[in-house]
């Protein structure tokens, strides 16, 4: 999510204090369409949208401060995702990724294929290969298939070490075969039957296209002497971790939630062409921010023991959706993609919400937590599922005898 410079009035369905119409607006749906993106996959769709819409201008977060490299540093706080630095100085000079976007800025793309370049280049597996399909690439950019093949391709032949950006291993070979001009019939029936040639070597892929075993042997020594991941020759540094959503804290008046104000920000550029739609994108971002932090205030509050160290209360999604106001799907939404930064770490709001265990407020997490202690305690006396749905049910976490076998069984199986 996204701080805003300018703050629209938001469309009367997003207040928490109002459920929203069953006739759902253009802008309400951009905003829930919005709030089931992550934070990394939402800056991605408004980095392609910010490079084809002059009006809309997306700025670097401020740094936070306190964040430092010691062991309690917050490494997402510091965040910058490579749109904002083509040269790869947010990433070590000798990793894949910083080598890929040094090229990509020398690439001379239009602002929006540059924007998809990058979305491609943030897909790639350490080996170098592509590691989402294009199709789920393009519905993150909120671009066009075809035009993604298209930025896709040209940097697969452009750039360096030939094999990059492969979506296979018989598309790697074939790249680095084309860059090489070795390419020949034979290495193409080669790479067109690899498991034919695992199998029964050249002799059968020559049986199976009628080409000459002896050129099928040269082709074959020329393929191995390709790099089958090419992406390996760089380090290989772990992701970036992008900013929580959210800040869960502690303050005079108890837990709330607040959005997290070291992220990027989206600003429309007044007079320029394409006004109308960014300033309807900040809109939808402001109603995504409105939601979160709805559904994050309840959720401070209710779990306030929790961020202190204690179990989990028991909540619902649904529970959520009647004190908020909000579509049980927006509520669903929310909690899947939205994260909050807590003093017990960053986490998806899903994993504040534990169906409720009994009248005294537990929750079926607080119920597992509790069930693993004892069977820890236990040692090798192996109390019985009666024994041990009757301590639960004395401690206000009642549950059935057979519900505490399914769950010690799975307990099991976890430990082994």
């Amino acid at each position: 999510m996204l701080s805003t410079s300018q703050r629209p009035s938001l469309h009367p369905s997003l207040r928490p204090s109002q459920r929203p119409s069953a006739r759902m607006t253009a802008g309400l749906a951009r905003t829930v369409a919005l709030l089931a993106l992550p934070a990394r996959d939402l800056v991605l769709r408004l980095r392609v949208e910010a490079a084809a819409n002059p009006a809309l201008l997306l700025e670097a977060p401020p740094a936070a401060p306190g964040t430092g490299a010691g062991p309690g540093a917050d490494r997402s706080a510091n965040w910058l995702p490579p749109a904002f630095d083509p040269g790869g100085v947010t990433a070590p000079p000798d990793s894949l990724i910083a080598h890929v976007l040094r090229q990509i800025a020398r690439a001379d793309l239009p602002p929006p294929d540059h924007a998809i370049a990058i979305a491609l280049a943030e897909a790639l597996e350490p080996t170098g290969w592509l590691g989402e399909p294009v199709a789920q690439v393009a519905r993150r950019c909120g671009a066009d298939p075809a035009r993604v093949e298209q930025v896709l391709a040209r940097l697969q032949r452009g750039l360096d070490p030939p094999g990059l950006f492969a979506r296979s291993l018989a598309e790697c070979l074939h790249l680095q075969l084309q860059a090489e001009g070795t390419m020949t019939p034979a290495a193409e029936a080669l790479l067109s039957h690899l498991p034919l040639l695992a199998e029964g070597g050249p002799g059968a892929v020559a049986r199976a296209t009628g080409l000459a075993e002896p050129d099928l042997a040269r082709a074959l020594g020329q393929i191995r002497a390709c790099d089958p991941k090419p992406g390996l020759a760089f380090a290989a540094p772990p992701p970036p971790v992008p900013p929580a959503d959210l800040l869960l804290r502690r303050g005079a008046e108890g837990w709330s939630a607040v959005v997290n104000p070291h992220r990027l920000s989206l600003r429309v550029v007044p007079g320029l062409p394409g006004t109308a739609a960014a300033a309807a994108l900040v809109q939808a971002v402001e109603g995504r921010d409105r939601i979160a932090l709805a559904v994050g205030q309840r959720l401070a509050r209710h779990q306030s023991g929790w961020l202190e160290g204690a179990a989990l209360a028991g909540i619902t999604a649904r529970d959520l959706a009647g004190a908020t106001g909000f579509a049980l799907s927006t509520v669903n939404r929310c909690l899947t993609a939205v994260t909050a930064r807590t003093p017990r770490g960053t986490i998806p709001l899903r994993s504040l919400v534990s169906a409720p265990v009994g009248d005294a407020g537990g929750s079926r997490a607080a119920m597992l937590t509790r069930l693993a202690e004892l069977l820890r305690g236990a040692g090798a006396t192996r109390p019985s599922d009666r024994e041990l749905a009757e301590t639960l049910a004395r401690e206000g976490l009642p549950v059935a005898r057979r519900t505490v076998a399914k769950y010690r069984a799975r307990l099991a199986g976890a430990g082994s």
